[in-house]
């Protein structure tokens, strides 16, 4: 056939990116309500705010036990609210998630993760996220 002009259309869509109620990384992994990630060993980070104590470097937004004992075992995500970057160029995703402890307990909060770095293992030591 000659004289027939064949169009594509496509349209790339920004990652990363919140879709009805599914956050997609950068890193192609989905974000949704119900998803429950593991958290890596505990283990003590410096943070030039607290010293030393603070069991995670890129989940933020509330106070973790600071007890070897009695630490965050895995987070089940509720809602993704939002996306947002930092100064320096980090994004973050905004979540409302039930917060589990390995003591049995467990309770509901607001945290800001940064997901690229949480699942990237650092200086040998396993991820403070640990993706199914």
């Amino acid at each position: 056939m000659t004289g027939m002009t064949i169009y594509s259309i496509s349209q790339v869509k920004p990652i990363p990116r919140i879709e009805k109620d599914t956050l997609y990384t950068v890193s192609g992994f989905m974000f949704y309500p119900g998803l429950t990630l593991a958290t890596g060993p505990y283990k003590r980070h410096y943070s030039a705010n607290h010293g030393f104590g603070e069991q995670f470097r890129y989940i933020k937004g509330m106070s973790f036990p600071n007890d070897p004992k009695n630490w965050c075992d895995s987070i089940m995500i509720l809602k993704v609210e939002s996306l947002s970057k930092s100064a320096l160029n980090n994004i973050y995703v905004r979540v409302r998630a039930k917060v589990h402890y390995t003591d049995g307990s467990s309770n509901k909060a607001t945290l800001n993760i940064n997901f690229e770095e949480a699942i990237k293992p650092k200086n040998r030591e396993s991820p403070e996220l640990i993706i199914p």
